[in-house]
């Protein structure tokens, strides 16, 4: 019984985004190629209710209006919860999308001037030297870096945005920063947000 409440009210839901989206895209919104809407509103169902969110949302107005929304801002912004590229997190009775690194890394691919990005992760005993290009105010190249080298403490990560120009930006973040970050979810540290 439980079970059919909860696949007519995740029903309801997909109902409901399949709506936004037909209005999304009626006032312009076009999404990228290779983006399937109704695979990405069926992977958010998924995930949704394997985090007992649309259970909750049976009962809640909060959580089921957050629902709503966080799927459409998934949706807006072309992405898909079932390939990682962001996660449901509940606040409260507020459920919110979170575009992860691997949407930011699809997002940013989609422009046309970039060509690839690539990250690494970097150890204590093993830190990148980053050279700083005062003509144009950013960091230019790298030195002194083994990328093959692994050790137990982490020090931080950072992203080489290659553009089709040749040229390329290198973005750079400690582990203190990369903590702070994760930090801003009310769950961080739970083991089943590390997990998912």
């Amino acid at each position: 019984m439980a079970n059919d409440i909860q696949k007519a009210l995740e029903t309801k839901i997909s109902k409901e985004v399949n709506v936004n989206f037909v209005a999304l895209q009626r006032s312009g919104i076009k999404y990228p190629e290779g983006f399937v809407p109704e695979n990405a509103v069926k992977a958010a169902m998924f995930e949704l209710s394997r985090l007992k969110l649309v259970e909750k949302a049976a009962t809640n107005l909060t959580t089921y209006n957050s629902v709503i929304n966080s799927v459409n801002m998934m949706m807006i912004q072309g992405l898909d919860a079932g390939k990682k590229q962001g996660y449901f997190i509940p606040y409260g009775d507020e459920v919110q999308f979170q575009r992860s690194y691997f949407g930011t890394v699809t997002m940013l691919k989609r422009l046309p001037e970039i060509k690839d990005i690539k990250a690494f992760e970097y150890y204590e005993d093993n830190i990148p030297e980053f050279e700083w290009d005062m003509q144009t105010m950013s960091l230019s190249k790298m030195k002194s870096w083994n990328p093959n080298h692994k050790s137990s403490e982490l020090a931080g990560a950072f992203a080489v945005i290659y553009k089709n120009d040749g040229s390329f930006e290198i973005t750079n973040m400690s582990i203190e920063e990369i903590h702070t970050s994760w930090s801003q979810s009310q769950n961080y540290g739970q083991t089943v947000w590390l997990n998912s």
